[in-house]
């Protein structure tokens, strides 16, 4: 019965980390059939992320409360049901309503998982394996992800991209309600609303502004009045995480240099990640003319380090500490994204670009794990849970920022081309300031 339990929440994690890259390949598709602009693109990724982002301390609440089965279960039902929903839309703005009631429900999946799988593994042994071995299949899923939706969508449809969703749901879901025991409830604690309230409406402000200057521009009354109202959540959040009994997150952690770097880390790696996954395929298949499937084999060498790199970088995290890993992945990271710089429309050949797009992923596959130690270290066995949310967000919102920005930049610009190399000029400016402060705090 463990095994198949582990099955089925390893089903889980497979389909909500392959939902996050599967889709970037296929926008220029999506834009064809559905006549949609950049923005109605970005929001395609940006609400799934939005929606997963700020739900995932509050799934985690409503686990405790209500049992972590029934929410799983819950969470996977929905899942497969809008992923229906987004093969079968045929305007922009059903896909987007889809795609962020997916991004709920995947957020709904991941905290469960992660205590069902300390529910089933009693030995401290036994679950350490489990959760790695689990976390490992996050990592398969972003390399399959690209290459799936572009076979998918060559021999079948893009709507195949969503649709393949509902057999693994259907599969996982047999399996959890035979395998998987209940777990307690643990009622009692006041969850802290209004904190998640002012999280949410200033990640929404946020999209909503980064996404939409690309077309209004920032000196629009609109998208400088809801970045002000954008302030103001994140004043209310800090006001009220300072005075709740039960924070979603104690601002006490940030006091840690150590957790307010990892957090920096997180949101800077992924808005480099994946702000260059959502423009690369755009960049392949517009400029450089590659039909889907050739755009996702394109991608292959980036998204096939992160799987074969993360086994690695947990050798020499073992070996070395987290420390000396971190910088080796994060200046290769650095090198990879500074290499995009010599694309432009008539070329390079593509096999100057693989060097850099081997850095990416040898950066986003040695850091995450490196950092993920750092953050662990400094926090008590009491703090680890909503630390390891913590920074589970801050990725997820980098990714949002990563593109609302990216594309905004491509949206204000005389071209694609021109947008991504201001794109690149930001990220690496950004990777040089955190390599700054983390060598700074070394010392």
């Amino acid at each position: 019965m463990k095994v198949m339990a582990f099955i089925a929440l390893c089903l889980s994690y497979f389909m909500i980390i392959m939902d996050a890259t599967i889709v970037n390949v296929v926008l220029p598709s999506i834009a064809t059939t559905l006549h949609s602009n950049m923005a109605g693109l970005q929001w395609v990724l940006v609400g799934y992320t939005l929606m997963f982002a700020s739900g995932l301390l509050f799934a985690g609440y409503l686990g405790d409360y209500f049992g972590a089965k029934p929410l799983f279960l819950l969470g996977v039902c929905l899942f497969v049901l809008t992923s229906l929903g987004c093969g079968l839309a045929h305007q922009v703005v059903w896909l987007i309503g889809f795609r962020i009631v997916e991004g709920a429900s995947g957020a709904l999946l991941v905290p469960t998982a992660l205590s069902l799988l300390q529910y089933t593994f009693a030995s401290p042994t036994q679950r350490a394996k489990a959760i790695g071995m689990w976390a490992a299949v996050g990592g398969i899923a972003a390399a399959v992800g690209p290459l799936a939706g572009a076979v998918l969508t060559h021999f079948v449809s893009w709507r195949a991209v969503f649709f393949i969703n509902i057999p693994i749901g259907l599969v996982c879901l047999v399996l959890a309600r035979r395998s998987i025991a209940a777990t307690s409830r643990k009622q009692g604690q006041i969850f802290d609303w209004f904190g998640q309230g002012f999280c949410f409406m200033a990640l929404l402000l946020l999209s909503l502004c980064l996404i939409e200057a690309g077309q209004l521009g920032w000196g629009d009354p609109w998208i400088i009045a809801g970045l002000v109202l954008c302030a103001g959540c994140v004043l209310g959040f800090v006001y009220v995480e300072s005075r709740v009994i039960h924070p979603m997150l104690p601002l006490s952690l940030f006091k840690k240099r150590p957790f307010s770097l990892s957090i920096s880390i997180g949101v800077v790696m992924n808005i480099g990640f994946y702000g260059v996954l959502f423009l690369l395929p755009l960049y392949f298949e517009q400029v450089r003319h590659y039909n889907v499937l050739m755009a996702g084999l394109a991608l292959m060498p980036m998204v096939l380090l992160i799987a074969v790199g993360s086994f690695f970088g947990g050798k020499a995290i073992a070996a070395f500490g987290p420390m000396p890993p971190f910088v080796f992945g994060w200046l290769a990271g650095l090198v990879g994204f500074a290499g995009l710089w010599c694309v432009h429309a008539g070329g390079p050949d593509y096999l100057y670009l693989i060097v850099p797009l081997l850095l990416m992923g040898m950066g986003l596959a040695i850091v995450m794990p490196a950092t993920t130690v750092l953050i662990m270290r400094c926090v008590s066995d009491q703090q680890a849970g909503i630390a390891s949310g913590a920074f589970n967000t801050s990725r997820q919102i980098g990714s949002l920022i990563g593109v609302s920005v990216f594309g905004s930049l491509v949206a204000m610009s005389s071209s694609l081309v021109t947008g991504l190399h201001v794109a690149v000029a930001m990220i690496v400016i950004l990777f040089l300031l955190v390599l700054g402060v983390a060598v700074w705090l070394k010392k």
